[in-house]
Formats: structure tokens, C-alpha cells, sequence
């Protein structure tokens, strides 16, 4: 029995390139009406292997669309390149008692950049005026690096 397409069942009928993911029309019912916003997580100069850590509280009504990030050599790095190995992260939310991840994942898996920010598949509502907990660690051997991380979302004008 011949198959429809050449290399047999490894292609689906699916066009192969697609738009990028967005949340669906019911979740972004949720922002009308709503102002975008930021969150900017700054962290400077983290040596080789080191952790750091930020709270951020956030207003009364954000929600939590996309995420961005990067890290980049620090001055006294090894020259001639400007982007860091990577890095790895965690989440808390303490208003309601829950980790995003159980473990520290790397930033290629969770983190977008602003040409390609990384959608969440739902729109979290962060806990109002409750701390955001926000760990970093230098995924790096050698370099110092500076990592700064953006939350994105809306809240009211």
C-alpha cells in the first residue's frame, strides 16, 4: 500500500509551518481592558556556579502571560563573545505555596527572548501583594555572567 506523502508516516497532514503558540480566545478574555506590564528581575555579576535570588510583590491584578530572559558575559569575562553559556531558574509563588518546577531547569526551556518570548499555554494570576520568588543559578564553569529575567503580563491601566 503506497502512503500519500514520500517519506511515509513520519510527515502529518498538518501544514508544517505553523504560527507561534498564543493562549486561546476564552484565556485572553482575561486581558480586555487590562495595560501590558513588566516585571524586570536584574541580577549582576553572578560568578561561576553561584545562586542568587529576588522577590518581587506584584499589584493587585496581574496576570502572568509570557516570559523573557538572558544572560550575558560580564566585563571581566573571556572576550570576544557577549552571550553566557546559559543559566538555570525556579519560580515560588508564595501566595499560593507553588513552585513552577520542582527542580532548577535550564533557561532553554523556560525562558524566551524578546524576539521570542515563551507564551505559558494558561495565563497565571499571580496572588495579589504576595512575594514572587525568582532563583537564578550561573550554568557557566568560567564566566561571570548577567542575567536578567522579565516576567510579561497585564494589569489595569
Amino acid at each position: 500500500m503506497r502512503t500519500r506523502w514520500q517519506l511515509g508516516h513520519w510527515l502529518t497532514y498538518r501544514k508544517l509551518a505553523s504560527a507561534a503558540y498564543l493562549p486561546g480566545q476564552r484565556a485572553r478574555l482575561k486581558l480586555q481592558g487590562k495595560q501590558p506590564h513588566w516585571y524586570t528581575f536584574n541580577f549582576p555579576g553572578i560568578l561561576p556556579g553561584n545562586n542568587a535570588e529576588e522577590r518581587i510583590s506584584v499589584t493587585d491584578d496581574f496576570v502572568f502571560v509570557a516570559l523573557m530572559g538572558n544572560a550575558l558575559i560580564s566585563s571581566g569575562g573571556s572576550q570576544g563573545q557577549n552571550s553566557a553559556d546559559g543559566f538555570n531558574l525556579q519560580f515560588f509563588d508564595a501566595g499560593r505555596k507553588q513552585r513552577f518546577e520542582y527542580v532548577m531547569a535550564a533557561n532553554d526551556n523556560l525562558v524566551g527572548t524578546a524576539k521570542h518570548p515563551f507564551f505559558l499555554r494558561y495565563m497565571y494570576c499571580l496572588t495579589p501583594k504576595t512575594p514572587m520568588l525568582l532563583r537564578v543559578q550561573n550554568a557557566s564553569a568560567v564566566n561571570t555572567v548577567d542575567i536578567q529575567v522579565v516576567f510579561h503580563g497585564c494589569c489595569e491601566g
